[in-house]
């Protein structure tokens, strides 16, 4: 997942779209730490993964 969240991150930025490149850049970093296991029980992981979902519907 981690792989993937780094690759919208970094296609996001290539055009111009700072917001979702912003939080998918945050999500990855989340997921690298050592705590992933429990990330997606999380409020942050949560709302990441919404804003991410809904700049992704958006375009």
């Amino acid at each position: 997942m981690q792989d993937i969240v780094h690759k919208i991150a970094g296609m996001a930025g290539s055009l111009g779209l700072s917001d979702l490149s912003a939080a998918a850049s945050e999500l990855e970093m989340l997921l690298g730490k050592d705590n992933a296991v429990n990330l997606p029980e999380t409020q942050q992981f949560g709302r990441l993964m919404e804003q991410i979902e809904s700049d992704l519907n958006t375009r």
